[in-house]
């Protein structure tokens, strides 16, 4: 799981802590396990990782209806900024959908980004909410509520679960390679 011991902090990135192609391996299995799209991306903002793709992402969430102009949406890009400017660790999308930020930190430095999303948060919307949102944003309604049902739910107290176990797993694999 570890690459050789990093001597010194400049320059250290969890990218050069952790066996990259490992870390794939269990960031991909944690997310089937989860039901839910894992990234890891360096402090910068250029992902380390392939996303785990195990739910649809915001980009690819729903198909624009014909003639209606709409850009696809990177909410894992926007959440990141988010993070960024110290707006906090969730960011809630135009969709609805939450995406959760774990920083990766080693010797008070951020190395990494843990990216868990899209969830729903707390419950499942109605169908004629779901219908709404897609006519505001401009998408094909069947697709982003047949798509929308893939994205799984989690309560308050099941997410912090899980961003606790990551936060321990991760910053426990970052000491012992440091």
């Amino acid at each position: 799981m570890f690459l050789e011991p990093h001597q010194g902090q400049a320059g250290i990135s969890a990218g050069k802590l952790l066996d990259l192609k490992q870390w794939q391996k269990i960031q991909n299995l944690f997310a089937e396990i989860i039901g839910a799209n894992l990234w890891l991306i360096e402090p910068t903002g250029t992902s380390f990782t392939i996303s785990s793709q195990v739910t649809p992402s915001c980009s690819n969430l729903a198909v624009p209806i014909e003639g209606v102009q709409n850009s696809k949406s990177n909410c894992v890009w926007k959440a990141f900024q988010n993070m960024s400017d110290h707006h906090g660790m969730v960011y809630h999308c135009p969709h609805r959908l939450s995406y959760f930020l774990i920083p990766i930190r080693c010797e008070d430095e951020t190395v990494g980004v843990l990216v868990v999303g899209p969830i729903l948060l707390g419950k499942r919307e109605d169908q004629k909410t779901n219908d709404d949102l897609a006519k505001t944003l401009g998408v094909d309604h069947e697709v982003f509520s047949d798509r929308i049902r893939e994205i799984k739910v989690f309560s308050h107290h099941g997410i912090r679960i899980v961003l606790e176990f990551l936060e321990e797993l991760v910053h426990h694999l970052v000491r012992e390679a440091y």
